[in-house]
């Protein structure tokens, strides 16, 4: 069973949990979450990172990084800009339907998604 660790924390501190050889994965589009891609765009020491989600809604320094690839279930202009720039893309075609079979058959070390802060109720 894996084990799940959950704390609070800012962008740049979960960019450094991250190991140099790691994979992550993330949502479609919206769900990706910006602030974290970001912070792992400040980072030049990795080694093997693999990123893998769908759609991009912007573009994002980390993927520009040697030692990262990027695996997309479906291309977007952001996708068809790294790629045509050189950059470690790939298509992993996949339909909707078939995500959760291929988040099975390649399963990240971390999956991260895009989350609003608790509210006062929540603490």
């Amino acid at each position: 069973m894996p084990i799940m660790m959950s704390c609070r924390c800012t962008p740049q501190e979960a960019a450094q949990l991250v190991r140099t050889v790691d994979t992550i994965g993330f949502g479609l589009g919206p769900a990706a979450p910006p602030t974290f891609l970001a912070a792992l765009g400040g980072r030049d020491d990795w080694e093997n990172l693999i990123l893998r989600g769908a759609l991009l809604l912007d573009y994002y320094k980390v993927f520009t990084k040697p030692g990262v690839s990027y695996r997309s279930a479906l291309f977007g202009p952001a996708e068809r800009i790294l790629l045509i720039k050189g950059h470690n893309i790939e298509l992993v075609p996949g339909g909707f339907r078939q995500f959760a079979l291929i988040l099975r058959r390649f399963p990240p070390r971390i999956m991260a998604v895009q989350t609003a802060p608790p509210d006062a109720t929540d603490t």
